[in-house]
């Protein structure tokens, strides 16, 4: 696998989910036994990234499409194609708390299943701090909110922001519109490595953001 990228592979009610390397991606799946094969119904949001991130995701997906089976050996998951041969395989991660970790948005939810990347020149980070806070700023204003945490589950408190109107980037205000508003949709996570994905009630994205070093 290339560096700085991650390549994850979730299944949760039902779906699976996770990123290929440069987006993030969820279809259906089904297994049986030692049996697996994932739908063609496979959605992904819509990034670009470099050229061997592009050509490496690809690649992933074609892998996904040929499983047929999987194995389950000493804590990694492979995944085989019709002649037993090894695919991709997978080492478990445990998901930590978010507390004290500082992120950047690098896309949000503009309806309609769609996840549109940040205007250029502009900025949104988020931090989770140790006594249950949530704060940083929206693209123009800082804004703050309480946050609660249970087993991938989150829960969001009303958000305040400060009320600062900026004229550039050209849409600036539109998109921290949007950003604050999508807060209060937020009812999950994953976390996969570097990047995060908050997801409404239905498992959608709102936000993709990757951390702070």
């Amino acid at each position: 696998m290339l560096i700085d990228s991650s390549i994850t592979l979730n299944f949760s009610s039902g779906k699976a989910s996770g990123t290929d390397g440069c987006n993030s991606i969820s279809g259906s799946y089904k297994s049986g036994g030692n049996k697996l094969t994932f739908g063609d119904d496979f959605m992904s949001t819509m990034m670009a990234c470099s050229e061997p991130v592009m050509r490496q995701a690809a690649a992933y997906i074609t892998a996904l499409n040929q499983t047929k089976s999987f194995s389950l050996v000493n804590g990694v998951l492979a995944i085989l194609d019709n002649a037993g041969n090894e695919l991709a395989a997978f080492k478990k991660l445990n998901t930590s708390d978010l507390a004290g970790t500082s992120w950047m948005v690098t896309g949000y939810n503009i309806g309609e299943d769609a996840v549109t990347t940040l205007i250029p020149g502009s900025e949104i980070s988020l931090s989770f701090s140790m006594d249950g806070k949530i704060s940083g700023k929206a693209g123009c204003n800082n804004y703050s909110a309480t946050y609660e945490i249970n087993q991938g589950a989150i829960k969001l408190g009303p958000v305040a922001s400060s009320k600062t109107m900026c004229l550039e980037p050209t849409g600036i205000m539109q998109q921290e519109a949007a950003f604050l508003n999508g807060l209060s949709t937020v009812s999950s996570f994953r976390m996969d490595g570097n990047s995060l994905d908050l997801l409404a009630a239905d498992g959608s994205i709102v936000l993709l953001l990757q951390i702070i070093q």
